[in-house]
């Protein structure tokens, strides 16, 4: 087992474990968005506006700067 350390979210820090280095990447943010049943068609839309093209299908992405999303359910 590996003897991690908490962090916050603003450190910026780098750790190295079993030869893979992990990034902290302080001025990024995620949000997870989920529609409410009956909702879908009109997140999808809120979403294609923010992204200013079709929003992803199962196992693509739409990469921006500030904004990306990626779809990883049905």
């Amino acid at each position: 087992m590996h003897e991690l350390a908490p962090l916050t979210a603003i450190t910026a820090r780098e750790d190295t474990h079993g030869g893979v280095t992990l990034t902290e990447l302080a001025d990024l943010a995620l949000a997870s968005v989920a529609a409410r049943r009956g909702q879908e068609t009109a997140c999808r839309a809120h979403l294609e506006t923010l992204l200013k093209e079709d929003a992803p299908g199962p196992s693509r992405a739409v990469i921006h700067d500030p904004e990306a999303a990626f779809l990883m359910g049905p």
